[in-house]
């Protein structure tokens, strides 16, 4: 059952909903340690108290705090290595928590925009909202929702220390991360440009939007 059509039964769950709980438990399993906490001298304050210990499938308590993100002149973590770097400067050893936590906020982040996006578009009219293109939008939203938690599933943190290993993994994840946000964003320029199509570039900017959510509607088949 869609999402949308969930909208006036606050006590039914949608699968995109059940994928988010999912998420939910995954983290609350294997990040259940307070751990220790970090002073911010950023604007941005992320908590990564929570990320410091692992608990592994086997109940293995992973000292995350002792792993350092790997530094590597062709890394794709340079940026947030820079990031730390300037935030902790001496202290390098809590660099793969703030990893994780940055990582955690900006998928909280998109998340939260789609459940947005979602309340915006029930006050549309009964006929907007039969567009297909927002049905096939949840269904992506969904399926990046899904393979982010077979990635955290099987995913080593323990290994997280080698460079191969570490960039293969921050690709798919800032990937799945970057699709989302796109999809929030084609979720909301759709919205607007489908109630103004009386205005010539509206009509362009929903051409364009249609265009580009089959483009990944066929990666994703």
């Amino acid at each position: 059952m869609s999402l949308f059509s969930n909208l006036f039964k606050p006590k039914s769950v949608s699968e995109t909903e059940s994928v988010i709980n999912l998420l939910k438990c995954w983290e609350k399993e294997h990040f259940p340690y307070s751990g220790y906490s970090y002073t911010s001298y950023t604007r941005t304050k992320i908590n990564i108290s929570r990320y410091t210990v692992y608990k592994s499938e086997t109940g293995e308590k992973i000292q995350l705090s002792d792993i350092e993100l790997p530094q590597t002149e062709k890394s794709n973590v340079k940026r947030i290595v820079k990031a730390v770097v300037d935030w902790w400067e001496n202290d390098k050893s809590s660099t793969l928590p703030y990893f994780i936590a940055e990582y955690r906020n900006n998928v909280a982040t998109e998340v939260q925009r789609f459940k947005a996006n979602c309340i915006k578009l029930d006050k549309l009219s009964d006929e907007l909202k039969k567009d297909i293109l927002f049905s096939e939008i949840e269904r992506l939203f969904q399926a990046k929702l899904k393979v982010l938690y077979n990635e955290l599933l099987f995913c080593k943190f323990e290994n997280l220390r080698n460079v191969k290993y570490f960039q293969t993994i921050h690709s798919k994840l800032l990937s799945l991360c970057n699709d989302m946000k796109i999809l929030n964003t084609a979720f909301a320029d759709y919205m607007y440009a489908l109630s103004r199509t009386e205005y010539e570039d509206n009509k362009q900017d929903l051409e364009r939007i249609r265009i580009s959510v089959e483009a990944m509607s066929a990666v994703v088949e």
